[in-house]
C-alpha cells in the first residue's frame, strides 16, 4: 500500500509539473519580448547618441539586457566577427535560426523585417526602422501578456488535476 500511495504522489508531482512546464513557456515568452523590445531601444539610443559603432553597439547592449536577447545580440556580433563577407543583416538573420528562444513565428517575423536594414541604411532609417520594431515588439508583448494571463492558471490546474485523476485511478 506504501509504494501504492509513493507512485501515486509521484505521479501527482508529475503532472503539477508538466503543468509548470507549459505554464512557463507562457512566461518565458513575455518575458523574452520584454527583453528584446527594451534591447531594440537600448541599440537606438547607442546608435542615435553616442555614434557607437554597430558591434560595438550591439556587444555593449546585449551585455546590459542578456538573457536570451542578450545571447543574440552577442551572438550576431561573434557571426560579423568570425565570418568573413557577412553583412550585419545577414549575420542577424543567422542569429535568429540559432538562437532559440521561445518565440511565436509573429514575433520572429518582426525581428527577421530588421536584419536587412542593419548596417544598410542610413542612421535616421535604422532609427526609424527600430523604434517601428520596438513597437511591434510591444504589441506582441500585450498579445503575450493576455495568453499568459489565460493561460498559466490553466495550465498548471491542468497539469494539477491530470495528475491526481491517473493518481486515483492507479489507487
Amino acid at each position: 500500500m506504501l509504494l501504492r500511495l509513493l507512485g501515486a504522489a509521484g505521479v501527482l508531482a508529475a503532472g503539477f509539473g508538466l503543468g509548470n512546464l507549459a505554464a512557463a513557456r507562457y512566461q518565458a515568452r513575455t518575458r523574452e519580448l520584454t527583453a528584446l523590445r527594451t534591447a531594440l531601444e537600448l541599440f537606438a539610443t547607442q546608435i542615435a547618441y553616442t555614434a557607437t559603432p554597430l558591434p560595438e553597439a550591439l556587444r555593449r547592449t546585449g551585455s546590459f539586457v542578456g538573457g536570451g536577447a542578450g545571447r543574440l545580440l552577442e551572438l550576431v556580433v561573434a557571426i560579423l566577427e568570425g565570418e568573413e563577407d557577412v553583412s550585419a543583416g545577414e549575420a542577424w538573420e543567422l542569429a535568429l535560426v540559432r538562437e532559440e528562444l521561445p518565440l511565436t513565428a509573429r514575433d520572429r517575423q518582426v525581428l527577421r523585417d530588421l536584419g536587412p536594414l542593419l548596417g544598410e541604411a542610413g542612421c535616421p532609417d535604422q532609427l526609424r526602422q527600430l523604434t517601428l520594431a520596438a513597437q511591434r515588439l510591444s504589441a506582441q508583448e500585450a498579445e503575450s501578456r493576455e495568453e499568459e494571463r489565460r493561460h498559466v492558471r490553466l495550465w498548471r490546474y491542468l497539469g494539477f488535476l491530470g495528475g491526481a485523476m491517473l493518481a486515483l485511478a492507479l489507487l
